[in-house]
């Protein structure tokens, strides 16, 4: 039986739903367990109730402007209601667009497709960013701006400028970093045409018909720059200059290099680490041939373009490491490749065997770095039930205090930082003054929802 089905199969079609079920697996329990600190404000303020709040999604921010990633919150709250689970689910599905957004773009530039799923499973397996842009609501901002780059990046290698520009718009509207596209894509371009050209006619091209064919493949992309920062300009987003604290640009070297290095191990460790595997199952060594060549330019500019910003950024993220690290996934799938055509059918079962088998091994510890943020998703929702309760079972209450457990990573303060008013309101449909209690004290006066035993507790009704 199995066999007639995988004589049926296609190997590209068999690995892309051994892709899909693997990454089921590892986030699949733990997606939609509640909001969590900004999702509170995602969910709460992009509620689309007539036309004026469609219209005012191009213009809202809180800081950030990023009115694509509010548009997938007001659809998510249209369908899901308050129910964490459908968000959750939007998320997952956004990691598999953003997977198979990858394996289009290897595909463009010369992959195989098989190899080219393989790209996708080493940038959505990795052990950094992943789980945060999943399981985390508002990770979606990472997961959006990689969809939308890595379609850019495709138009342009297919020579199709004005979907690399729709694709640069969106992506931008989805995050900052996204600013830097026309310069990465250029930087491409430049690359690509080089190539093409030598190609063609044995000859490097003189260097004005050069640039005039950068130009033609992505002047949309700066059209869409410029777009972009005329719409901005009409609202109240952030800038270098009036950014907050977290995240207003630093150039102190020290705080420059630790971010280097923690980004650098972030995108790229769990790339060299399947190499190193895939080369010693096979027993062969990499050979740097042209092709890999021209991927590690264009890996490195993409590298450097996509942290060209976050890097000044104080409030260091694993976030910031989703988009760059489709870099090294794609220079792991081209080496892949080459090491594939080089050996023989035993070392071919081998490394499949290998591909299917570790990452399974693998989940109990993809679960265990996912439990940071499942723990925190639950306390969430446990908080949300027992603020409906009080509301309904006091329609007159007006105040409530929390009382936290510091102790462990569950706790109010972890779960909504500064954010807890926001996440009453959003519980409870109205505003209620909301405070946490001193801690210390044992009473206090109104309504006291206490963290106990790692259980949300009403715990005193004090006049």
């Amino acid at each position: 039986m199995v066999r007639a089905i995988l004589s049926v199969v296609k190997p590209s079609m068999l690995a892309a739903l051994v892709l899909l079920a693997i990454l089921i697996a590892i986030y699949g329990p733990g997606i939609g367990k509640g909001f969590v600190k900004d999702d509170v404000v995602w969910v709460g303020a992009n509620h689309v109730t007539s036309w004026s709040d469609v219209r005012a999604l191009l213009v809202r921010t809180d800081g950030f402007y990023r009115p694509i990633v509010g548009l997938t919150f007001a659809l998510d709250r249209a369908v899901y209601g308050l129910e964490p689970f459908g968000f959750g689910v939007t998320n997952l599905c956004l990691l598999f667009l953003g997977a198979s957004a990858l394996a289009y773009l290897g595909t463009t530039l010369g992959l195989r497709t098989e190899m080219a799923i393989a790209a996708a499973g080493v940038w959505a397996l990795n052990f950094h960013a992943v789980n945060m842009a999943v399981l985390w609501l508002s990770g979606r901002t990472a997961l959006c701006v990689a969809i939308a780059a890595l379609l850019a990046a495709a138009s342009v290698v297919s020579r199709r400028p004005i979907a690399a520009g729709v694709a640069a718009l969106v992506a931008m509207l989805a995050k900052e970093e996204a600013v830097m596209l026309p310069f990465i894509l250029s930087g491409w371009a430049w690359v690509l045409v080089a190539e093409r050209a030598e190609w063609h006619a044995r000859a490097a091209p003189k260097p004005a018909a050069k640039a005039g064919e950068v130009l033609r493949l992505t002047w949309a992309t700066w059209v869409a720059l410029a777009v972009y920062l005329a719409v901005r300009a009409q609202t109240t987003a952030m800038t270098p200059m009036t950014a907050t604290a977290p995240y207003r640009f630093v150039l102190a070297p020290g705080g420059l290099a630790g971010n280097a290095l923690e980004y650098l191990d972030r995108s790229c460790t769990f790339s060299a680490i399947v190499l190193v595997i895939a080369h010693v199952i096979a027993w062969r060594r990499p050979v740097m041939t042209a092709s890999i060549r021209r991927v590690l330019l264009l890996g490195a500019i993409w590298f450097v373009g996509t942290f060209a910003l976050t890097i000044f950024v104080p409030n260091r993220s694993s976030l910031y490491a989703l988009l760059p690290s489709a870099a090294p996934a794609l220079i792991t799938a081209f080496l892949l490749q080459q090491l594939w055509d080089s050996t023989s059918l035993i070392a071919h079962r081998r490394l499949v065997a290998g591909a299917v088998i570790l990452p399974v091994l693998l989940l109990p510890v993809y679960w265990s770095r996912n439990v940071r943020w499942v723990e925190i998703a639950e306390l969430s929702s446990d908080t949300f039930a027992v603020v409906r309760r009080v509301v309904r079972e006091r329609p007159d209450v007006d105040r409530l205090r929390f009382r936290d457990d510091r102790s462990s990573r569950r706790s109010f303060a972890d779960t909504y930082d500064q954010l807890l008013p926001d996440a009453v309101r959003l519980a409870a449909g109205r505003d209620i003054k909301t405070e946490i209690a001193a801690p210390g004290v044992e009473r206090a006066n109104g309504i006291v929802i206490a963290l106990r035993d790692r259980k949300v507790l009403v715990e005193a009704d004090q006049p």
